[in-house]
């Protein structure tokens, strides 16, 4: 289900933070949480698989989105979207921006401690817990103001010229956001 609704938020507007949330989180996610007690072994490892598959897709993604925010007319239509989502954001819940810093402390936070070790799940576990409430909020606030008018409208045209830029640059690209739309549904039916 998280995965499914980081492949819709980056759907709707592509947003950087969202990426990062999945890239730094939904691994130690996996990690911290035990497989279904009932699911049998070859489940669970064509789970993973899609998982691993998801990750790689949308981290090839997430690259050439950079790419094309190279682009100075680009940047400066996402940069104003961006800015557009989270005043809106914030107008609709008082709390917006405190759950925003606080899930950007907890990602730092996390990525030091993998990236110092292998910590135990006793000390992963609350963080992650913590950064999965946050984070679904935060996306579900952004998801809700980017279906509104006049952001929708907008919204939908610079994902139209990102996609057709990311296309001019690796011709895969539209089949690359089509596999990652239906590995998120296959992730989200299969409740990892």
């Amino acid at each position: 289900m998280r995965l499914m609704k980081l492949a819709r938020a980056r759907a709707a507007f592509g947003l950087m933070a969202v990426a990062t949330a999945a890239m730094l989180i939904t691994p130690m996610l996996s990690s911290a949480q035990s497989a279904p007690g009932g699911a049998p072994a070859a489940a669970r490892t064509e789970a993973q698989s899609a998982q691993a598959e998801f990750m790689l897709v949308q981290q090839e993604l997430a690259q050439l989105e950079q790419e094309v925010l190279k682009d100075p007319a680009i940047r400066k239509e996402y940069d104003a979207v961006q800015a557009a989502i989270q005043e809106a954001a914030r107008a609709l819940d008082e709390r917006h921006q405190s759950r925003v810093e606080r899930l950007a402390e907890l990602q730092q936070e996390l990525q030091a401690l993998t990236s110092s070790g292998s910590p135990s799940p006793e000390v992963l576990q609350p963080l992650v817990t913590e950064a999965r409430g946050l984070q679904e909020r935060v996306v579900a606030v952004q998801e809700y103001v980017a279906r509104s008018e006049p952001l929708k409208t907008r919204i939908t045209e610079l994902r139209a010229r990102m996609t057709a830029r990311m296309s001019e640059i690796d011709p895969q690209a539209p089949q690359k956001l089509e596999r990652l739309t239906v590995l998120a549904k296959g992730l989200s039916a299969s409740g990892r």
